[in-house]
């Protein structure tokens, strides 16, 4: 069952800016894909499709322009990862699901072709409660929210394996120098993507939450204290600290910006250079998922709330609100496509819009 809408979601308005005073943020809705009882855990997208992931083992690709069905394959069990989306295929983790719904102790690492859907290998992974897979272009890994660490080829076949020294305590980051893994047992190590060995790795003391970096070779941290602080990757000594009122959920940085939500229900603005907070702004409840950043601008919802907020990066003010429909809730994280198309994951079901108005 499919509805499609191509109404605009919320009238133009002018956006102050010091280059072009004119220019106007078109915010239009695009589509609507009601997914009935299932539900949605997980979504990513390219520059045609959008593939989501349900709480029954289905994973669907639907078209970005027009929310049409591409194909639907049933793995079964529970996904347990994220989808990871590549040129010329899909890759998730599925768990055996018990009768109290909880994960078995068997996990399914699964390639899908993105063209239809169909199995092209499929291979036994460590079993975890949650899987984050992170992929180059001639290598796959699979991290094991208990710690286990798999490396293998873009077919499937393993290379390295190797346990952590605790589980891992959030999302991994992934840049040109390796994967970096904040652990539960307060420390972050570096590993390299093809061989697995560890590169550097120290202790921050406390519980990372969130990790982001930049070209520069900085890290930055959010953890369970509402510590915010910026570390070499190398030797991870401190460069500067800020605190916040709670626990840092989600870390996205942009040009020379943090940006960290805090579940004291505040999103701070902070300079990568000095640690110094250059706005703050108060959300209705704390935020439901990783902040999204287009161009200028913050895609920011809060938990219980039927609408996310534009924010303009520069000072921390709305500029658009995006509404979902009375009663209508986020569930899962929302994603962004690099052509502006925000897809964002309902009780109702897949909605997306975009900026700049829809794909045609």
């Amino acid at each position: 069952m499919l509805f499609i809408s191509a109404a605009v979601l919320l009238f133009s308005f002018a956006v102050l800016s010091q280059t072009d005073p004119e220019k106007t943020l078109v915010v239009e809705k695009c589509w609507d894909y009601p997914t009935g009882e299932s539900v949605v855990v997980s979504v990513s997208a390219d520059a045609d499709n959008v593939f989501a992931a349900f709480d029954n083992g289905t994973v669907k690709a639907l078209g970005l322009k027009d929310g049409r069905d591409r194909w639907s394959a049933d793995l079964g069990g529970k996904i347990t990862s994220n989808l990871v989306v590549l040129a010329d295929r899909v890759l998730v983790v599925t768990s055996s699901v018990e009768a109290n719904g909880t994960g078995g102790e068997s996990s399914t690492l699964r390639s899908l072709s993105k063209e239809t859907g169909l199995t092209l290998f499929s291979t036994k992974v460590p079993a975890a409660p949650k899987t984050y897979l992170v992929a180059n272009t001639d290598a796959l890994v699979v991290l094991g929210s208990t710690g286990s660490v798999v490396g293998l080829t873009l077919d499937g076949k393993p290379r390295w394996n190797f346990s952590m020294s605790s589980g891992i305590g959030a999302e991994p980051l992934v840049s040109v120098t390796g994967i970096t893994i904040p652990l539960a047992d307060k420390s972050i190590q570096l590993i390299g993507f093809t061989n697995g060995e560890t590169i550097s790795k120290h202790n921050g003391g406390s519980v990372p939450n969130s990790i982001a970096g930049d070209a520069e070779g900085r890290l930055f941290i959010g953890d369970e204290r509402g510590r915010v602080y910026s570390t070499n990757s190398g030797s991870g000594d401190i460069n500067w600290t800020f605190k916040t009122g709670g626990r840092i959920e989600h870390l996205v940085i942009g040009g020379d910006r943090i940006y960290a939500a805090s579940v004291d229900n505040f999103v701070y603005s902070i300079s990568t250079d000095k640690g110094s907070v250059v706005w703050k702004k108060r959300l209705p409840a704390r935020s439901d998922g990783r902040p999204l950043l287009w161009e200028s601008m913050l895609v920011v919802s809060s938990f219980g709330e039927s609408s996310a907020a534009i924010i303009d990066t520069k000072d921390g003010k709305t500029l658009k609100t995006i509404e979902f429909g009375s009663g209508n809730t986020k569930i899962a994280s929302t994603v962004i496509t690099s052509e502006g198309s925000v897809i964002l994951p309902l009780q109702s079901g897949l909605s997306v819009v975009r900026f700049g108005g829809c794909l045609k």
